[in-house]
């Protein structure tokens, strides 16, 4: 977990965007079938959506969790997805909410 309050708020806020990204990716490749099956599907999705992987911002994040869960549900099935829906919803909680 990345620890806030070290710079500005903008920062601070950009840092919780980048620790929420990627706790949305480790969970999609675990729920994918790992790092190297799924990261050519998450590079794809970003590409598809033209949000830079690197610098995001909450809203490109919601755009890509809608993206992935579309991915998760046709290769994984309704189950998966509605586990991963809820997992990501209270990540993007917690980001929107700061």
């Amino acid at each position: 977990m990345v620890a806030l309050g070290n710079g500005s708020e903008e920062n601070d806020k950009k840092d919780l965007i980048l620790e929420v990204e990627d706790e949305i990716l480790v969970k999609f490749c675990e729920l994918n079938g790992g790092m190297e099956f799924a990261m050519p599907i998450i590079r794809k999705q970003f590409e598809k959506l033209n949000i830079d992987f690197r610098n995001p911002s909450k809203e490109d994040l919601h755009k890509i969790v809608e993206s992935l869960l579309e991915v998760t549900q046709s290769l994984m099935g309704d189950v998966v997805a509605r586990e991963e829906r809820r997992y990501f919803k209270e990540l993007l909680n917690k980001m929107d909410s700061d």
